[in-house]
């Protein structure tokens, strides 16, 4: 089931889209994004995916 990222961040404005599921806890919110050379810090998840902190994806 989807939900909208406002939800649960309700700085952000734009749609973005928000999945259940996967191998992580269900009381955290995960994402991913293949931007590194423009969110600082992002820590590699495959060749064309990384995690980052919250907070520096507020920031763009």
């Amino acid at each position: 089931m989807a939900h909208d990222l406002s939800t649960f961040v309700p700085e952000i404005s734009q749609h973005f889209s928000v999945f259940e599921g996967g191998p992580v806890d269900q009381d955290r919110l995960y994402y991913i994004h293949s931007r590194s050379d423009s969110i600082p810090n992002s820590k590699p998840i495959s060749k064309i995916f990384f995690g980052g902190v919250i907070s520096m994806l507020l920031r763009i």
